[in-house]
């Protein structure tokens, strides 16, 4: 995987898609986290589902998706219920809350990671980097052909996420804009609120092994981000977001793959760069260049 032009689509053709479907999958929830001014519930869900994952694998000893959902989910909770009962006990602002609650659970997750790769192949660092370089390995044989068993799950997630978001479209903007016109119209906003948790927390269980949490918090906020300053709409926000995602992934492979070179890497025996890494980096750039862009224009019309 070294320069563009020892790409294969067996190896770097699946990382591209795999990336590519994580940034779709994670566009839907983050759009709505991002619009709701909720942006650090994805830091802090794609760190606090740690021990979900780890307390669910070590109970029953499946890493079936079924288990570590209900893991994640039970994490989610916690986090929800600690960081609330912080705020009421201790007088912390939200942010403050949130945050010593999540980093704590990640800490507690990451020692119990540690325990479990005692008895199976769980490498601490793949948490944060993930295994992207090494998701279109594991595949499956469908209609004929393999694939990856990575890019299956993304694509069952962001299904479940749109379809969710669909269904829930109008509940999802009454309760984020305009909570007294929800409750007055019988929407029950906490529940609109849990089904926004659960989407993202759904989201960082799927993306968490390929990905790891690092890409899962580019990927969920950034490309949100991005296109908020494109444009004002819910729903244009969440297609910019996926599509932001989608070329992150094809840009940040191809720095991965081809920079490391151009620099003088290989004198050091360094050939490419961790694709996470580099995707994450790509969609800050992104973002830093659409904010420019966006700054010269206001100036311009000034």
């Amino acid at each position: 995987m070294s320069g563009l032009g020892a790409w294969t689509w067996e190896v770097d053709g699946w990382i591209v898609a795999i990336g590519a479907l994580a940034g779709l999958a994670c566009s839907i929830p983050g759009t709505w986290l991002v619009a709701r001014r909720e942006a650090m519930m994805a830091d802090a869900l794609s760190h606090a589902v740690l021990p979900g994952i780890a307390i669910a694998f070590l109970a029953t000893g499946s890493r079936g998706p079924g288990w570590m959902l209900l893991g994640a989910m039970g994490a989610a909770a916690a986090l929800a219920a600690m960081s609330v009962w912080l705020r009421s006990a201790g007088r912390l602002e939200r942010g403050a809350a949130l945050g010593v609650t999540y980093t704590t659970l990640f800490a507690i997750g990451v020692l119990l990671a540690s325990g479990a790769a005692r008895t199976v192949d769980i490498d601490p660092s793949c948490v944060l980097f993930g295994s992207l370089e090494v998701a279109p390995l594991d595949a499956a044989a469908v209609g004929g052909h393999l694939v990856p068993r990575a890019a299956l799950l993304m694509c069952a997630v962001f299904a479940a996420n749109l379809l969710i978001a669909a269904l829930l479209w109008r509940p999802l903007l009454d309760a984020s804009f305009d909570r007294s016109h929800a409750r007055a119209g019988g929407v029950r906003a906490g529940l609109v609120d849990m089904s926004v948790m659960a989407m993202a927390a759904a989201t960082c269980v799927a993306c968490f092994e390929a990905v790891g949490s690092i890409l899962i918090i580019a990927m969920m906020v950034t490309p949100a981000v991005t296109a908020r300053l494109c444009c004002t709409s819910v729903r244009a926000m969440a297609v910019i977001a996926a599509v932001v995602g989608a070329v992150g992934a094809l840009l940040g492979h191809a720095v991965a793959t081809t920079v490391p070179g151009l620099l003088g890497g290989g004198a050091w025996g360094i050939s490419d760069a961790s694709t996470s890494g580099s995707i994450a980096a790509t969609l800050g750039a992104l973002l830093v260049a659409v904010a420019a862009a966006r700054a010269a224009h206001r100036r311009l019309w000034r």
